[in-house]
């Protein structure tokens, strides 16, 4: 952290504060002089892939606990906290733990609160999905040939009808956990200067695109927006894509005139 701090400062110039747009730095320079693009970067790099990481390993913990508890009956208590979490908006939860922090704005405890929102949220999914499905026909004439209830959850669910849910909450998640860490970063919680959040940055330079100069916060505000909806994209890409992939058929065209 100190030598992140260090190479933040060796950054500083004021004297090139407030620079336009220019071969050196292409949308410009911020308050302290530093170069935009690479402030967004940072960004990307100290606050947006945490939370990228922090949704996808909440999902992957998600799904292990699901396989290693089937196919024994889900506790109540489970489900209901489960329930109850994702019932609480993460922003306001987020928020609600940082104030009772005091004054340790702590990134660390953003990632917990989404992490633990996240899992429970992806836990429930897995749940009602499977509780939906366990009574289908194959499902159950795969139980009679003597086939394992995890073997059924990975096969027919996860690697077939569950993926399209999934991929979507997964998409969704990506996309309110980044808004709510960039939130909070506006507001000055969550990640402080000198690191680089896309909240921050906005808010650094939220008057000065109020006096006519909106180009750094354009900048942020659209790579938040690219790689929010970067999953749910590549997942649709997927589809589209995917090898073996085939056209639905066409109907038969009526036999002409001449052909009778």
């Amino acid at each position: 952290m100190s030598q992140e701090i260090d190479n933040a400062i060796t950054q500083i110039d004021i004297g090139q504060a407030y620079l336009p747009p220019d071969a050196a730095h292409w949308i410009g320079t911020d308050y302290l002089g530093r170069d935009l693009l690479h402030r967004i970067g940072s960004a990307l790099i100290d606050a947006s892939l945490p939370v990228f990481a922090t949704i996808a390993a909440s999902f992957a913990i998600a799904i292990l606990v699901f396989l290693a508890w089937i196919p024994r009956q889900f506790p109540a208590p489970l489900i209901a906290t489960t329930a109850a979490i994702r019932s609480l908006p993460a922003g306001l939860l987020a928020f609600g733990v940082l104030v009772l922090a005091g004054g340790y704005h702590r990134f660390e405890l953003v990632l917990v609160v989404l992490g633990i929102t996240t899992a429970a949220c992806a836990l429930d999914l897995l749940v009602n999905l499977w509780e939906r499905d366990r009574h289908l026909g194959y499902w159950e004439a795969h139980h009679a040939m003597g086939g394992s209830a995890r073997r059924r959850a990975i096969d027919f669910g996860l690697r077939q009808g569950w993926r399209a849910p999934v991929a979507q909450l997964f998409g969704l998640s990506v996309q309110t956990s980044l808004a709510i860490e960039a939130t909070l970063g506006y507001l000055g919680l969550g990640i402080q200067e000198p690191r680089a959040s896309l909240g921050n940055i906005i808010a650094a330079h939220y008057d000065r695109a109020l006096k006519g100069y909106p180009l750094p916060v354009l900048a942020a505000v659209f790579t938040l927006l690219a790689i929010s909806l970067a999953p749910r994209l590549a997942f649709r890409a997927a589809r589209v894509f995917r090898p073996g992939r085939r056209k639905p058929a066409s109907p038969p065209q009526p036999a002409s005139a001449s052909q009778k």
